[in-house]
């Protein structure tokens, strides 16, 4: 038998090219979303996470995280869990409806974490809770109100934990009628809180309370002025070291209500109080108590128009301190009552132009004290 020299051709059928099947994404999104009976979740975990919510309509918001987005309908309260990491959520609050009602309650774990909710407005009888709790970290926390509507509500609690946390409330203008309760728990470290809510309108009622713990602090309120019959409670606390307090209050209009309750503890410490004027049967209670230390105080208070009931009691406790208190111009049948303890040291205290005004003041100081107890020493020595 004779074999074929025909060189064989193989056909390419005798050939295959391996390939892998494509598996699904198995990657573990690190923020997730849930909805259910009109609370939207959100859980966060130890990474740094990133979660934005935007309204689209009443009760309609988009989330935004690693995982995509994802929208939800009939929301009536936000939760947000982030866990550790540093954190930053955002929420966009849009306008808010009238009569509408949200809540909306964060805890943003330790790290450095930010949080900033905003609003363009808030309309007539709606009603806004929030509710913030920090770690242990650095945290910043800011809620922009836009301007909030006649009769609206909003309650807001910060719990900024330890740390150099940062946290500001704003406002462009309260409506009438509208009321707006603030706490604020600062922790240890420094931190610094700014309160700024434009014109508070007539008959609105605000409540601040800020305890702003050890470290030096700083914090201010500021106010474009209080109209008729308005209403602002200040309760302000701090620990020991050196603290700062500043409160500007614009034109206080006929029958508004003032009432500021300041300890800013021991330290080296500085309190202002202004105000541009005060308006017929307004009523100011002011006690500020700046604890042992160098202190420093001013109080101005513009024109203050007849009928204006004042009470103003400073305490700065010993220590080198300066104090001046004045207005520009004081009306017929004020009812004060004003107190200054300037403690042992070595003080400064100018309330000459509420003086010459007509203004009684009652000064304590242990140091002028002392010395007429000498001088009446002297007095007997010499009679005998």
């Amino acid at each position: 038998m004779s074999r074929s020299s025909r060189k064989r051709t193989w056909g390419h059928s005798f050939f295959f090219t391996p390939s892998l099947e494509a598996l699904g994404d198995r990657t573990v999104p690190s923020v997730t979303s849930a909805f259910e009976n009109g609370t939207l979740s959100i859980l966060g975990d130890a990474e740094d996470d990133l979660v934005e919510i935007v309204a689209e309509a009443e009760g309609t918001f988009t989330v935004t995280t690693d995982a995509g987005e994802e929208t939800y309908e009939g929301v009536e309260r936000i939760e947000a869990d982030l866990g550790d990491g540093d954190d930053e959520l955002t929420i966009d609050l849009g306008e808010v409806d009238r009569r509408a009602e949200l809540e909306v309650e964060v805890e943003l774990g330790d790290g450095a974490n930010v949080f900033d909710m905003t609003a363009d407005e808030l309309g007539a009888r709606a009603e806004v809770s929030v509710f913030v709790t920090g770690g242990g970290d650095d945290d910043e926390v800011s809620i922009d109100l836009g301007e909030v509507g006649a009769r609206a509500e909003v309650e807001a609690e910060v719990d900024l934990g330890d740390g150099a946390n940062y946290a500001e409330l704003i406002a462009d203008g309260l409506g009438r009628a509208a009321s707006l309760g603030l706490v604020v728990d600062g922790g240890d470290d420094d931190d610094e809180v700014v309160v700024d809510l434009g014109e508070i309108g007539s008959r609105a009622e605000v409540e601040a309370e800020a305890d702003l713990g050890d470290g030096d602090n700083y914090a201010e309120f500021i106010a474009d002025g209080l109209a008729r019959a308005a209403s602002l409670s200040l309760d302000v606390e701090a620990g020991d070291d050196d603290d700062e307090l500043v409160v500007e209050l614009g034109e206080i209009a006929a029958r508004a209500e003032v009432e500021a309750d300041v300890d800013l503890g021991d330290g080296d410490n500085v309190a202002e109080m202004i105000a541009d004027e005060v308006a017929r049967r307004a009523e100011l209670d002011i006690q500020l108590d700046l604890g042992d230390d160098d202190d420093e105080v001013v109080v101005e208070l513009g024109e203050i128009a007849a009928g204006v009931k004042l009470d103003i009691d400073v305490d700065t406790g010993d220590g080198d301190d300066d104090l001046t208190l004045t207005a520009d111009e004081i009306g017929s049948r004020i009812d004060a009552d004003v107190r200054i303890d300037s403690g042992d040291g070595d003080d400064t205290v100018d309330a000459d132009a509420l003086i010459d005004l007509g203004l009684e003041i009652d000064f304590q100081d242990p140091d002028d004290e002392s010395s007429d107890d000498d001088d009446e020493d002297d007095e007997d020595d010499n009679d005998d």
